[in-house]
């Protein structure tokens, strides 16, 4: 079976530890160090908003100059921009999920899709990004729509191991897409409080036993009343 792919943003050509804007070299910086500053840049341009998310600020805490900012992307409008660009297709690659079984036991299968959703949640180095993720949604509801469009991939999976278990007795199951959304949501729910650091990660048996128990009453909720 397939693991989850948990794509990176695409590499930069050439010298993966040189950075060049506009033809003009940079200091040394590596890939992580770019990943980096999109991510704290991203967190104070959704806390404090475009005019108050200070470069300076932003800098000194990915561990970069601010001229470096200014030679690499030009004006705050085009740092803005690139940093927007590169979360959301950070956001889009976290949730690609290849085909995983051919079964037909829709506990196998969707315990197995929960647990690597929740992994996905829950990876050291993804939560610092769903923390910032949550908070954007919050105060900027438009981000949603985007949000959603990311999720596309994992739904259409989910959606496609609900029709494969559906009984051929003609008996409704709820393949739909809203189904799919409440499958995720359910998991995230799950992982909320780890990502916000109010809980420790649970033990693997607890874990597996408290997944369980969700994926049972999703799959009771969506016509699966026998299992």
């Amino acid at each position: 079976m397939s693991p989850v792919r948990l794509a990176e943003p695409e590499r930069q050509k050439g010298n993966a530890n040189s950075l060049r804007g506009k033809g003009r070299p940079l200091q040394e910086e590596s890939e992580e160090t770019l990943r980096d500053l999109y991510r704290v840049a991203y967190k104070h341009f959704v806390l404090n908003g475009y005019d108050g998310a200070s470069i300076q600020a932003i800098a000194k805490e990915a561990g970069v100059t601010r001229q470096t900012i200014h030679n690499r992307f030009g004006s705050k409008e085009q740092f803005f921009q690139t940093v927007i660009k590169e979360s959301d297709k950070r956001l889009a690659k976290s949730f690609v999920i290849d085909p995983l079984l051919d079964s037909d036991d829709p506990i196998l299968i969707f315990n197995y899709l929960a647990n690597l959703l929740y992994a996905i949640y829950t990876e050291k180095n993804k939560i610092p990004f769903f923390q910032v993720m949550d908070s954007a949604l919050s105060k900027h509801p438009e981000m949603g729509e985007q949000h959603g469009k990311s999720l596309n991939e994992a739904f259409k999976i989910i959606i496609k191991y609900i029709r494969q278990c559906s009984p051929t007795d003609g008996k409704h199951i709820d393949a739909s897409m809203g189904a799919a959304r409440d499958f995720v949501s359910l998991i995230h729910g799950y992982a909320l409080p780890v990502i916000q650091a109010r809980q420790e990660m649970p033990t693997a048996r607890k874990q597996k036993s408290e997944i369980q128990a969700i994926v049972l009453r999703f799959l009771r909720g969506i016509g699966f009343s026998e299992i």
